[in-house]
């Protein structure tokens, strides 16, 4: 029997419909049926993790295994199944085999990348959508991020939801609209007067042999003029220690969006006895909170703190 293009192509469509039909009902099979666990994501590289609408995870104990829970020697590209045992409030591996457990909840991979100590595993949960750049203003580091998973009998998984700060990712995103080319630009901006700032705060030390109890101290002589933020106009954040003669000091500038430098500060809460880890008999003057999402100790404000500490 002789099919015209026109009949192929709608046999190849409803083909593709029916695979997507029984994927959509085997996943709602186990959202239904299966073990509901929760799986804490790995600290990541924010730069890394965003691939346009999805983020990409790794899980703790569990993406990458310790060689010596597996039973036996393994291949790349092997089936496995990895029996869970909860730890806490989350569920890790504790054993690796390629024949499936009699007992027990599992949770069945495939093995990726074999190392020397390790292996690393895919269970196919991986990937979790996102609406379009909610991710961009989140760092996946901080807000304790973990994910609920569905497992069925035979092992199959499957992501139900993603939390940050215990609360589903996208009710958390909806604090944050979507990020705009200016304030990246302000942003970055705002960094590199942080950067221009911080030899000019050791100019100032060298000369006096202690640093300035204000930014606006340091203009002209140390510095051409003294940046203020991009948009208010007002002197970046400031707090040093002690009141006299300070030996010690703590920037902060308020970004509005969560830039991938956010990782690298300090995040320091100079307004408290012995903080940013430093032995003190008191706090800084004009000491603040420099957690990214203190703002900086600015009451009414909104945004994250990035903050530096010599």
């Amino acid at each position: 029997m002789n099919l015209t293009k026109q009949t192929k192509f709608i046999i190849a469509i409803g083909i593709q419909l029916i695979i997507l039909f029984a994927i959509i009902i085997f996943k709602s099979s186990v959202l239904i049926g299966g073990t509901e666990v929760l799986l804490k994501i790995e600290p990541v590289d924010p730069r890394d993790i965003l691939r346009g609408d999805y983020v990409e995870l790794r899980y703790s104990n569990l993406s990458t295994i310790d060689l010596n829970l597996f039973k036996a020697s393994p291949k790349d590209n092997d089936k496995a199944y990895t029996s869970l045992i909860k730890n806490g409030k989350y569920w890790e591996a504790v054993l690796v085999g390629q024949q499936k457990p009699k007992t027990g909840l599992f949770i069945q991979g495939v093995v990726s990348d074999i190392d020397s100590n390790s292996a690393d595993m895919i269970y196919g949960i991986e990937e979790y959508f996102i609406p379009e750049n909610t991710g961009i203003n989140f760092d996946f580091n901080k807000g304790e991020p973990y994910v609920e998973v569905a497992i069925n009998k035979n092992g199959s998984a499957v992501l139900k939801q993603l939390y940050v700060y215990d609360t589903p990712f996208e009710e958390y995103a909806k604090k944050y609209p979507p990020v705009s080319l200016q304030q990246k630009s302000r942003d970055a901006r705002r960094i590199s007067d942080t950067i221009q700032l911080q030899p000019a705060l050791e100019s100032y030390y060298d000369a006096h042999g202690y640093y300035p109890a204000s930014l606006n101290l340091l203009a002209p002589e140390f510095i051409g003029s003294l940046p203020k933020d991009p948009i208010f106009g007002n002197d970046y954040i400031y707090a040093y220690y002690p009141a006299n003669n300070p030996s010690r000091y703590h920037l902060g500038v308020i970004l509005e969006t969560r830039y991938e430098f956010l990782n690298e500060d300090s995040d320091c809460d100079s307004s408290i006895k012995d903080g940013c880890a430093l032995s003190t008999d008191g706090p800084f003057a004009n000491g603040f909170n420099g957690d990214d999402n203190g703002v900086c100790g600015v009451e009414g404000a909104q945004g994250f703190c990035y903050d530096i500490v010599p």
